[in-house]
């Protein structure tokens, strides 16, 4: 099966984040922008005010997503994740708690996942993931709706990462953008405006979804 019928990341085109090169483009790895944060990339629309960078940090042996700490610049965890696999006829579980271990977020990696977020911040009501972040027809970003608000995820495949945009205003207001660094790890970089306006949450459990390497329409 292609690359492109299991990762979720990939769906519609968007490339495999496990994978550094991208199937039908040849032998040209994509060009990536490992050590770009935590600054706002280049001829970007949104302010120029430094960006707060978390990074994703898989616990050993598993080294993945969702089997993490997310840590922030300081060193200070902010979120935990980690999934229980499936048994029987019970779904595989990836939770998200927060830094005090409550419960923040979860994803029943059913055949269609289902994500469901309470925090202080937000409420997301139990959905599909496909609900939360359909596909757009072009097939090259993903949206969501949060507390009367849109807000949109692209795909970059010159830099290698997805962008994070308020898509309520005209023009649209960069937020931050999801990528890895040089050691693979998954990394947001996010302005303090979207933090303070309550995006981490939401941020974090979206970022598990691209990068889990799993179906999620």
């Amino acid at each position: 099966m292609s690359a492109f019928g299991v990762n979720p990341y990939a769906q519609g085109g968007w490339a495999n984040p496990h994978n550094q090169y991208e199937e039908g483009s040849g032998s040209a790895p994509i060009p990536s922008i490992h050590g770009a944060l935590p600054y706002l990339p280049s001829g970007l629309s949104g302010g120029s005010e430094q960006l707060i960078t978390f990074r994703f940090q898989p616990h050993q042996p598993t080294n993945t997503i969702l089997d993490c700490v997310v840590v922030g610049s300081d060193s200070r965890p902010r979120f935990y994740i980690s999934t229980a696999e499936a048994q029987d006829s019970t779904p595989a579980v990836t939770t998200v708690k927060d830094e005090g271990g409550n419960l923040a977020a979860t994803i029943e990696w059913q055949y269609h996942p289902v994500i469901q977020l309470k925090t202080y911040s937000n409420s997301i009501p139990r959905q599909f993931s496909s609900q939360f972040l359909p596909l757009s027809s072009n097939q090259s970003s993903r949206t969501m709706s949060l507390r009367g608000k849109s807000y949109q995820w692209s795909r970059d495949p010159e830099r290698d990462c997805v962008y994070l945009h308020n898509i309520s205003y005209s023009p649209r207001e960069f937020l931050g953008f999801l990528s890895r660094g040089s050691d693979s790890a998954v990394q947001l970089g996010i302005l303090p405006a979207a933090v303070s306006q309550g995006l981490l949450d939401v941020a974090a459990l979206v970022s598990v979804l691209f990068y889990s390497n799993r179906n999620i329409d």
